[in-house]
């Protein structure tokens, strides 16, 4: 049972230490449930930007807690593909 509040311990430090755009758009995502085009309207960037904040957080928090000698699951971005062009039938 200590193993794994040490192990919480840990993650919450990593994700403290990220940056703050890092930080939010992972809080946003992964703690409050909005989609990624959500989080990106929500904060007036692009979508891209958002994905690009999410990869950047998740490996800084997979090699924070890695080096800590434990590891998280990694979660899965949640994205839609992009529309290329109007839909015909």
């Amino acid at each position: 049972m200590l193993s794994s509040t040490i192990d919480i311990d840990r993650s919450a430090e990593a994700l403290e230490a990220l940056s703050p755009e890092l930080r939010q758009s992972i809080h946003l995502t992964y703690y409050s449930g909005f989609t990624v085009t959500q989080v990106a309207d929500l904060l007036g960037v692009t979508t891209t930007v958002v994905e690009e904040r999410l990869l950047e957080g998740l490996r800084t928090l997979d090699a924070s807690v890695a080096t800590s000698g434990t590891s998280t699951p990694k979660p899965r971005v949640r994205t839609r593909p992009a529309r290329r062009g109007p839909r015909t039938r």
